[in-house]
């Protein structure tokens, strides 16, 4: 599997890249998110809900060197439901291969 990083925050979607290793389907992973400044304040969101996950591929696969981004629910912040982002706040993320239940990546990213 790949080696995940959150490389930006654009329009309050988060992008993600695949820096190292195979290319994997989106619909294979989980991302866990929580807030540095309130770590109670957490959400897992699954890469085969096509609502909130959009590959830059037609073909769903992300190789080494491709994209994903995960789409906030809002306009005008970065959030899924009661989870939203501060501006100022940093975002903890994890992310896990959900077929063999293993970390793939974790990260830190700053909000808008």
């Amino acid at each position: 599997m790949g080696t995940v990083t959150a490389t930006e925050i654009k329009d309050y979607d988060i992008i993600f890249d695949n820096v190292y290793g195979e290319p994997f389907n989106l619909d294979r992973i989980g991302i866990s998110l929580s807030i540095s400044e309130r770590p109670m304040q957490n959400i897992m969101l699954s890469g085969s809900d096509t609502s909130r996950f959009k590959c830059y591929s037609d073909d769903g696969v992300i190789v080494l060197g491709g994209r994903f981004k995960l789409l906030s629910e809002y306009d005008d912040k970065t959030g899924w439901g009661d989870f939203v982002l501060k501006p100022g706040e940093h975002l903890d993320y994890s992310v896990y291969d959900m077929k063999t239940n293993t970390l793939m990546s974790t990260g830190r990213i700053a909000g808008k």
